[in-house]
């Protein structure tokens, strides 16, 4: 499994996600998918693993959160609504405001037991974070 710790983040390069054509509206996944995350204040806190849809719907419901508590350890995994994720204006990373603080009281998982989306309390205790902050 690949670690995610800030300082790889820091050591790999990152490429623009947006295309050169600024009006352009769509992005492939797999473009997303393994880009840096960073908090309000700059710092990477962790990398998009995943992205989740909403099948009733036919829109992105959260993007996943890869962050390592401590060097060497397993990730844990936070599902973030993708409302919450702003695209930074270099276009190279998305952002959320969140401190790596919350991350320890937030409701993370392990990558080998993720919830059950149909959990409505367990939907609306990640939305509520986010929509307060």
């Amino acid at each position: 499994m690949r670690k995610t710790t800030e300082e790889q983040s820091r050591r790999q390069p990152q490429h623009a996600l947006l295309p050169d054509d600024p009006d352009t509206l769509l992005l492939p996944c797999n473009k997303v998918l393994g880009q840096r995350l960073k908090n309000h204040h700059g710092e990477v806190i962790g990398r998009l693993c995943s992205i989740v849809l909403d099948l009733k719907t036919g829109r992105i419901s959260y993007g996943v959160l890869a962050y390592a508590l401590s060097f060497g350890s397993q990730p844990r995994l936070f599902a973030m609504p993708w409302h919450a994720l702003v695209l930074d204006q270099d276009g190279k990373s998305f952002s959320v405001e969140v401190e790596i603080s919350d991350l320890k009281r937030l409701p993370g998982f392990d990558p080998s037991f993720w919830p059950g989306e149909a959990d409505a309390s367990w939907q609306r205790k990640i939305n509520g974070f986010y929509s307060s902050n």
